[in-house]
């Protein structure tokens, strides 16, 4: 090349000529020399992350009409201009340090978003680009709250007036209400609190809103007919990690919280409107009736490979973190993936994928395009 060219430009254009034979975008490469060439430029693109977890720009992403100004913060010396058509801009500083703030309506609200960032001009240009979709997170539900360590059940008989929660005598009968000896089984009633850490468990509820716990093992928990809290490893907000068993929860009737902390769980929330938290191993959860939220694993940190079952007539569930080459969506009860309609929400779902059967809407997946998730649903969609 010849030494006089001393920097390289890409650019990508509409191109809309019906008398020419290229598509609709065409990429440039533009060489040049530049002699005295001022201050350093101020350059980047704003542009909406369509493509999932890619981080980068795509062809197609970028907003225009988005506008940027930059502050010298020692001078107050102010500089504007307006992206383009395919999300790019650039504006030539003096040396400093600005504020650069960047205002327009990327979520398609009617409202005008802004974000300010602040950067550092030398003598080299600078590269500023903005990933809206990381500003504008879609809401997720409520984390479980944070509970006060459970009080030691004693050998009282339950009562629904007692001021601390107690146990019911064991299922197998004594001449008193005295406990026999430590069982695998548990049941608790009236707004029980019960954890147990050892072995392998299979706890109930019965009624009233209850706090359930598994062990460390491999449990079996069955909520009743209030709003119950249901964790598989101890009682505890924490995802769980690499501790924990294989878990398998039932909610019951009520609107429920359940968490299948460590461990490859089974969580199903039955009846009434759920929120089910996968956490960390490979969980499958199944909302039930009802309209629920499933979180697989971000939501509180955890990790694995997350299975989310659809059902028809169940309710519309809303899947908060489905990862593409990663998590699966369950069919159940004979649901076939060619009696599903998929497709790109609009409104407040312009961001969602809508999974329907017939007239009614099985699943509303978060933060997921469309045309991604067909594109592998040979691999994704699974029967149950």
């Amino acid at each position: 090349m010849n030494n006089n060219f001393r920097e390289i430009g890409l650019s990508i254009i509409p191109e809309n000529d019906p008398t020419t034979s290229v598509g609709s975008l065409v990429t440039t490469q533009n060489f040049g020399s530049r002699f005295n060439f001022g201050n350093s430029w101020l350059l980047g693109v704003v542009f909406d992350d369509q493509t999932v977890d890619d981080n980068f720009y795509t062809s197609g992403e970028g907003l225009a009409e988005i506008d940027v100004t930059a502050v010298n913060t020692t001078t107050n010396q102010s500089f504007t201009t307006t992206t383009w058509t395919a999300g790019g801009y650039q504006m030539q500083l003096p040396g400093g340090t600005y504020q650069v703030t960047f205002s327009g309506d990327w979520n398609k609200d009617g409202q005008t978003d802004t974000e300010t960032q602040q950067v550092t001009i030398g003598s080299e240009n600078v590269k500023l680009d903005l990933k809206t979709d990381d500003l504008s997170i879609a809401p997720t539900p409520t984390a479980e709250p944070d509970l006060a360590p459970t009080p030691t059940p004693t050998a009282e008989p339950a009562s629904n007036d007692a001021p601390t929660p107690t146990a019911e005598p064991d299922l197998a009968p004594t001449p008193t209400p005295t406990p026999e000896p430590a069982s695998n089984d548990a049941t608790t009633s009236n707004n029980s609190p019960v954890e147990d850490t050892t072995a392998n468990h299979d706890l109930s509820s019965r009624i009233g809103h209850d706090t359930i716990a598994g062990g460390l093992g491999d449990d079996v928990i069955r909520g009743g007919d209030g709003d119950d809290v249901l964790r598989g490893d101890l009682n505890s907000r924490s995802p769980g990690g690499s501790i924990g068993g294989d878990d398998i929860i039932y909610g019951g009737k009520g609107n429920d919280r359940i968490g299948g902390k460590g461990g490859n769980d089974q969580l199903y929330g039955q009846d009434d409107n759920d929120q089910i938290w996968g956490d960390d191993g490979d969980d499958l959860l199944w909302g039930g009736l009802g309209n629920d939220t499933l979180t697989g694993d971000n939501f509180s940190g955890g990790r694995g490979s997350d299975t989310f079952v659809l059902a028809a007539g169940e309710g519309t569930d809303t899947i908060i973190d489905f990862h593409i080459g990663e998590d699966f969506l369950g069919l159940a009860n004979g649901l076939t993936f060619e009696e599903l309609t998929i497709t790109q929400g609009t409104g407040a779902n312009t961001k969602n994928t809508l999974i329907s059967f017939g007239g009614e809407i099985l699943a509303i997946i978060n933060k997921v395009d469309s045309r991604y998730l067909m594109a592998v649903a040979e691999v994704a969609f699974t029967e149950v």
